[in-house]
């Protein structure tokens, strides 16, 4: 049992050495149903009012460098 518990802290302790160092292939951005600007915008308010600080935060989310918004309704 000892022995069992030895090799999975060994192979545990040498994944994570090994995935410190990888880059990743991919990175998937995904972004709530819902997430209009009111929402992202009350959202950077509530940060701000959490750290105290009058105004809004701005959340990574909104330093994007391109925004899509759907078409207005006629």
């Amino acid at each position: 049992m000892k022995r069992n518990t030895f090799l999975l802290t060994l192979f545990t302790i040498l994944f994570s050495f090994s995935s410190l160092f990888a880059q990743p292939k991919y990175i998937f951005y995904l972004i709530g149903d819902g997430m209009g600007p009111n929402h992202v915008n009350l959202a950077e308010i509530f940060t701000a009012e959490t750290q105290g600080r009058i105004g809004y935060q701005p959340l990574i989310l909104s330093l994007f460098p391109y925004v899509a918004l759907p078409p207005p309704t006629p």
